[in-house]
């Protein structure tokens, strides 16, 4: 240390001319050296110091400066050290003197005493303005953190000049822009591409083309270049418990200061002398991608919508009344329709390794546009990521509010703010709010302090309790027939439920908003013992983040998460059904309600007299909702049996078996939608059973239809309480957890927040896949994800926007991938038709063909009723048609339609050539099932209409009610139908020399409803 303090003295002694200045005379020991006592430079002052009788330059000045003032800091430190009675050495403890931050000799560190005194140097100097640009600690702690820096700023200037507009090389036809957003759309779209194959790729193109070009050498030097046109992260330390976050909060409080939590006392840093923080949250702002949003013409026009009336039919989110009450008087949103922000929150767990060993727990924060179309919002660029909060290793992070209060504070200060709106061609007043949060049952419980699903109060709708089953270790609800129609039979006295007793009760009320929050804050006020009471009676939490919003609503702004209910269900009752859940829990648990008594356990003395492996065998054989060995032979062949249309994630196989075979949600909630567990199970349970788990599937189907009118809501409201009590009823109790209690719901949010499709988190699990794959760099997991989606969510706005027009072509082997921009978007784009919600796509093999006399004829009579004009004849249809061997459709609920004729089908396992027909005959409507065997594209008048011609089967019979199924070998001749009165390719399957449509009895009520608005086609 004397060493150091003697080179110190060495360099004082060397800059003693440039101390001169205004500075007292420093001592010959540096011991006794001073604190600085800096003069405020006056304008006189100023001006003697420049002028020539005293030319001192600038860079000595501020030298002089820093250097006496870090000496004396040393100085301080050092007498600090000595000045112990004990005469110990002690700590070095440097102290702070400077006068912008009025430390008074304040311990400080070192990084942040050099920063103090580089400000001191700029106010002395006048450039203070400068020196906040080159100071990373105030920058950090200004820019970042202080609260009135959101904005709303977009600058299209940026378009028009340099890169924007400059070739890539002289004569070129593309920008240096143009290259690099196709460059960087192939890296963010190609999952495991690195950075170092994106310079790769850079250099051999700089290579390739001619020169002189401009094209980047390595990612970061083409990553500089386009950083003008990005939305600016924010990064900010956290603490490693989730406490805060070190910020400036809008409540006045001041964190970003601090060396630890003040609620945990966890160092901010992972080593004292460690610039590293343990833990820090990447933030990207809202505010600039709506300004950049309302500042492009073809994308404001896209968020014009506000309100929308319909005519009684629910088809999308903002068709419910739930959307519509927040724009009428009295709304948040009223007045507002032109800038009115109205979004959806999006949070889940994921584990970003693929590699499940390396557990990580992080949790995206994602915003979607109720205001923009369906199938806009539901992919990933419109669909907004502001952040991915990182967890402790494997473990949840403890706490989401401190991240959520960095989103509120933005809301709440962009309130009102002006932005100017390209299509109106004048400024809006923009109003953000959050009007709906979209997550399962556990996100739920972190997102808004619910309890969990063990909890005896774990529903979040109502105030309904469960009760703890100890042979089951867990919850069970069993209130389905509080839910019936209070003139239900099943409401009765009745000894096949586990409440024996008739039941009189409606359903469970819900909180009201005013006592929730009363509640919520008694609780913040109580200890830790009386708070785990008061959250078992009450089943909710303290105050939340999203709570400072004023019209924030917990019950309005919430709904049931289907996906996950419908599939833990059904997977639940998949096991049950095939015998893989253990059967003494269940056995006890049904002895203890007085129900299936033949499943019962051996009394004590009968258990130690027989074999454990002969008394579990029988109660697997005597259990009425357990499949034989036989009969899940039987069940697993007739999976293996069935055949699909091309888009089904199911694969033939033993479904009930190897349940992996459906590894999605969507896949296992289609399979029992579509008819392929009925199909399955069909005969070999017992009467009972069977009919429960097709009122149950049949449920399901309904639930997920694309559309409602909102006078059957109530009728479907019975038909869901009915399938649940019956399932209460006819099987063990051991399905009645919290995921099926709260499927009572769903149809009752119906008229509030639309259907299914247009809400459920299907999208965010498709987005949530793609972010786990752009985790290239295993030590900086969320960073990577935020600066891959900073640049993809760029490139999605230059496509959107037209500004690259060449991007879609990129993009157009992009359908499968459902994270990107599809095909359906880049043609509404092009034909400006922004509205539309049906679209077909003419592909493949496409050759003219001369239709028969006979086509020609059933032509005629359509183009008759369709143009209004019967005297339409032969003579004024074209006999040239164009034929091809597949066609693709989007339907009203956004799904692609492939259809192929027979000759093009590609697999035997996947088919999409069979179909059913809805036709009227003039006195009913009736369905002919068949399979294509040509398509043609045919055009009358401006217009052009896609023909199929069907070869019709003629015995076909329904059994039970339930499957259409035919023979193979009886036919029809081929008759021709436009494609609009075809159903979706149906899901096939032979058994017994017969032909069976699985899925046709669940959708007759769809297509017979659609076929009412149809036109009249007579045959």
């Amino acid at each position: 240390m004397a060493s150091l303090f003697q080179r110190l003295a060495r360099i004082n002694y060397r800059l003693s001319n440039v101390c001169s200045f205004g500075l007292p005379k420093q001592g010959s020991k540096i011991f006794s050296l001073p604190s600085p006592k800096l003069p405020i430079i006056s304008d006189q002052n100023q001006q003697d110091y420049g002028s020539e009788q005293n030319e001192i330059p600038l860079w000595k000045k501020a030298t002089g400066i820093l250097c006496a003032t870090v000496l004396a800091t040393f100085a301080n430190a050092t007498r600090a050290k000595t000045a112990g009675d004990d005469g110990n050495k002690g700590d070095l403890v440097p102290t702070c003197n400077c006068l912008s931050h009025g430390c008074g000799g304040k311990p400080r560190g070192r990084k942040t005493i050099i920063s103090h005194r580089k400000q001191d140097l700029a106010l002395h100097a006048g450039q203070t303005s400068a020196l906040q640009q080159d100071s990373h600690v105030t920058r950090r702690h200004d820019s970042r953190s202080s609260c009135g820096q959101w904005n709303m700023e977009y600058d299209p200037t940026l378009y028009t000049r340099g890169i924007a507009i400059e070739t890539i090389y002289p004569g070129a036809e593309k920008t240096t822009m143009q290259v690099l957003a196709e460059q960087f759309l192939m890296f963010t779209c190609n999952n495991g591409m690195t950075k170092k194959n994106v310079g790769q790729n850079f250099a051999t193109l700089k290579a390739t083309l001619p020169q002189p070009n401009s094209v980047p050498s390595s990612y970061k030097q083409a990553h500089s270049m386009i950083k003008p046109f990005l939305v600016p992260l924010q990064r900010y330390d956290v603490c490693i418990k989730d406490c805060i976050i070190y910020r400036k909060h809008a409540n006045g409080k001041d964190y970003s200061e601090l060396t630890q939590c003040p609620e945990c006392s966890t160092p901010r840093k992972k080593h004292p002398n460690s610039p590293k923080p343990q833990k820090q949250f990447i933030y990207m702002p809202v505010g600039p991608r709506l300004a950049r949003w309302f500042g492009e013409t073809n994308l404001a026009k896209l968020i014009q919508n506000g309100a929308v009336e319909t005519d009684g039919r629910i088809a999308d989110y903002q068709d419910g009344n739930g959307f519509k009450k927040w724009f009428k008087p009295g709304g948040a949103l009223h007045g507002y329709n032109s800038g009115a922000v109205p979004l959806g929150l999006f949070t889940d767990g994921l584990n970003p390794n693929r590699n499940d060993a390396l557990q990580r727990s992080t949790w995206p924060i994602l915003l979607t546009w109720f205001s923009l179309p369906y199938e806009y919002r539901s992919l990933l660029g419109p669909l907004m990521l502001i952040g991915v909060v990182p967890g402790t290793g494997p473990s949840e992070p403890e706490n989401l509010d401190p991240y959520l209060d960095i989103l509120v504070d933005e809301m709440l200060q962009l309130t009102d703010v002006k932005t100017f709106n390209a299509y109106l061609q004048a400024p809006t007043k923009v109003k953000i709010r959050v009007l709906h949060h979209i997550a399962d049952f556990p996100a739920f419980s972190k997102l808004l302090q619910l309890p969990g699903q063990a909890s005896l109060k774990a529903c979040p709708f109502c105030k309904e309790s469960g009760e703890y089953c100890h042979a089951l270790s867990k919850t069970v609800h069993l209130s389905n027939r509080c839910f019936l129609p209070v003139d239900s039979p099943l409401r009765k006295k009745n000894g096949l439920f586990p409440s024996k007793e008739t039941v009189n009760q409606t359903e469970p009320p819900k909180y009201r908003k005013k006592d929730e929050v009363y509640l919520r804050k008694k609780y913040d006020t109580l200890n830790k013992t009386n708070k785990d009471k008061f959250r078992k009676e009450t089943g909710l939490k303290r105050t939340y983040a999203l709570m400072r919003q004023p019209e924030h609503d917990r019950i309005e702004q919430m709904s049931p998460d289907a996906a996950h209910s419908f599939s833990d269900l059904l997977g639940t009752v998949i096991n049950l059904v095939a015998g893989k859940v253990k059967s003494q829990g269940i056995a006890l648990s049904e002895e203890k309600y007085k129900r299936f008594k033949d499943i019962w356990l051996p009394k004590d003395h009968e258990r130690d007299a027989e074999p454990q492996r002969k008394k579990r065998k029988k109660t697997e054989e005597t259990a009425p909702w357990t499949l034989t060995k036989e009969a899940l032979k039987i069940c697993d062949g007739r999976g293996s049996k069935i055949k699909y249309p091309p888009g089904y994630a199911i694969k033939s196989g033993p479904l009930f078996s190897k349940p992996w075979l459906m590894p999605t949600m969507d896949s296992k909630i289609k399979a029992a939608a579509d008819g392929v567990l009925a199909w399955c199970l069909r005969g070999l349970l017992g009467d009972v059973q069977e009919t429960t788990l097709y009122n149950l599937f049949k449920m399901i189907d309904s639930l997920i239809q694309p559309s409602f009118e909102e006078q059957y809501i109530p009728a479907l409201c019975d038909q869901t309480s009915t399938a649940l009590s019956l399932l209460e009823r006819d099987f063990p109790v051991y399905v009645q957890n919290i995921t099926t209690h709260i499927i009572h719901h769903i149809p009752r949010d119906i008229p509030e927040f639309g259907p299914l499709h247009g809400r459920w988190t299907f999208p965010y699990e498709r987005v949530q896949c793609w972010l786990s794959r752009q985790v290239t760099n295993k030590q900086h997991q969320e960073a990577t994800i935020m600066e891959t989606y900073a640049i993809y969510d760029w490139c999605v706005f230059l496509m959107l926007s037209g500004k690259v027009t060449a991007l879609k072509e990129i993009c157009r082997d992009d359908l499968k991938n459902r994270q990107g921009i599809s095909n359906l978007i880049v043609h509404m784009l092009e034909q400006n038709n922004l509205n539309a919600t049906t679209k077909t796509e003419r592909v493949n093999s496409r050759r003219q063909h001369l239709l028969s006399q006979q086509y020609i004829q059933q032509m005629v009579k359509f183009y008759q009723i369709f143009s209004h004009d019967y005297e339409i004849s032969i003579s004024d249809i074209d006999p040239i048609a164009v034929k091809m061997q597949r066609f693709t459709k989007t339907t009203d609920d956004h799904k692609h339609i492939l259809y192929r004729t027979k000759d093009a089908e590609m697999t035997t396992e996947r088919v999409a050539s069979y179909v059913r027909v809805s036709v009227d005959n003039g006195l009913q409507a009736e369905s002919r099932f068949g399979r294509i065997q040509n398509l043609f594209d045919h055009k009358f008048g401006e217009e052009t209409f896609t023909w199929a011609v069907i070869k019709i089967y003629l015995d076909t019979k329904l059994e039970k009610g339930t499957f259409f199924n035919t023979s193979m070998s009886h036919t029809d001749s081929d008759h021709l139908y436009p494609v609009s009165l075809l159903s979706p390719p149906l899901i096939v399957a032979e058994e017994n020399s017969r032909l069976w449509f699985l899925n046709a009895k669940s959708q007759s009520n769809y297509w017979d409803a659609k076929m009412n608005t149809q036109l009249q086609y007579g045959l």
